[in-house]
């Protein structure tokens, strides 16, 4: 989700950006800056992780917003979720 409103701003109304945020306070926050900025109809968010395994993996959180992982990250950067 990080580069989603550079991406629904670079494509010019050319088409759809579809967006990946695992972490649903994170995902809601997206949302709503999509839809301040107007982007509301050409941007998809799923609340998902994007891997090249199936599964469900646990969801590292960095302490900052943003910086959430599928890998292990720093000790002193980590909150479980």
């Amino acid at each position: 989700g990080m580069h989603t409103l550079a991406a629904a701003r670079a494509i010019s109304g050319e088409g759809r950006v579809f967006a990946f945020e695992p972490f649903g306070p994170v995902r809601a926050f997206l949302e709503r800056a999509i839809w301040i900025n107007g982007f509301a109809k050409i941007v998809t968010v799923r609340e998902a992780a994007v891997s090249d395994r199936e599964g469900r993996r646990r969801l590292f959180l960095g302490t900052t917003c943003g910086h959430h992982s599928l890998f292990p990250l720093d000790a002193h950067e980590t909150s479980p979720a």
